[in-house]
C-alpha cells in the first residue's frame, strides 16, 4: 500500500506495561511504513530503552523522539502532555510530509492487522457520499466503548466525539485545528477538543468495522477484530 498515513504515537514510560504487546501489534500495522513515536517522560532513561528495543527488534521504520516536559501542577501535567505530544507530531507531519491522512493510536489500544485498509476502505465511501468528513475513529473496549455500542451499525455512524485511541484525521483540518488542552477544564482531553473545534467545520464519523482492544482491561485476549 502506497504510504498515505502518517502514524503518530505519543507516550510515557508508564505504558511500559503494554509495550511489547502494543509496538509488535504496531509492527505488524505500519507494513513497513513509517512511525512516529514522541515520548514525553521527564528524563531520557525511557527514550533510550525504547531506541534500544525498536533497534534489537528490527523495528527500523519507528522514528522516536523525546520532548522535555515542565514540571507543573500534577492536576494538569498529564493533559498538558498529551496536548504537546500530540502537536509536538502534527508539526512534524505538517513540516516534513505530504502525507493526506494523521492517524493517531494510544499504546494501550491494539488495532486489527489490517488497520489501515479498513480506514482506506471507509474513508473512500466517505469520500464519495460524505466529501466534508474530519475524523474517522475505531472503536475499542472496555471503558471508552462497548460491545452493545450499537449492534446495529456495520459501518460507518456520524458521531460528534472521535476518540484519539485510534482515530485518522484529514489533512486539511490538521492545518486549520492545532490540538489544545484547558487547565480549567480537565474534564476534557485534546480528543474532545478537537472533535468540538472540528465539528463546526467537518462532519465526524466513527468506523464500526475497526475495533480494537483496550490493553487496560483485554477481552477474550490482546486483540479484537
Amino acid at each position: 500500500m502506497e504510504p498515505k498515513y502518517f502514524i503518530a504515537i505519543y507516550t510515557n514510560e508508564v505504558k511500559d506495561y503494554c509495550d511489547d504487546v502494543f509496538f509488535s501489534n504496531l509492527f505488524e500495522v505500519s507494513a513497513g511504513q513509517p512511525v512516529f513515536v514522541v515520548d514525553n517522560t521527564i528524563g531520557d532513561s525511557y527514550f533510550n530503552k525504547l531506541q534500544t528495543s525498536f533497534k534489537e527488534r528490527g523495528y527500523y521504520n519507528f522514528r522516536v523522539y523525546h520532548l522535555e516536559v515542565s514540571e507543573e501542577p500534577k492536576v494538569s501535567q498529564f493533559q498538558r502532555n498529551v496536548c504537546d505530544s500530540v502537536n509536538f507530531l502534527r508539526d512534524i507531519y505538517l513540516s516534513q510530509t505530504t502525507l493526506p491522512y494523521f492517524l493517531i493510536i494510544e499504546t494501550d489500544v491494539c488495532s486489527p492487522a489490517d488497520l489501515l485498509s479498513r480506514f482506506e476502505n471507509g474513508i473512500s465511501r466517505l469520500d464519495a457520499q460524505n466529501p466534508n468528513w474530519g475524523i474517522v475513529g475505531g472503536l475499542y473496549y472496555h471503558g471508552f466503548h462497548n460491545y452493545d455500542f450499537d449492534s446495529t451499525v456495520t459501518s460507518l455512524e456520524p458521531t460528534g466525539h472521535c476518540l484519539s485511541g485510534c482515530s485518522v484525521y484529514k489533512r486539511v483540518l490538521i492545518e486549520k485545528f492545532p490540538f489544545r488542552y484547558d487547565p480549567q477544564n480537565l474534564g476534557h482531553f485534546p480528543d474532545a477538543f478537537m472533535s468540538f473545534d472540528a465539528g463546526s467545520a467537518f462532519s465526524l464519523w466513527n468506523e464500526h468495522q475497526i475495533k480494537c482492544d483496550h490493553l487496560h482491561n483485554p477481552v477474550n485476549g490482546l486483540r479484537v477484530k
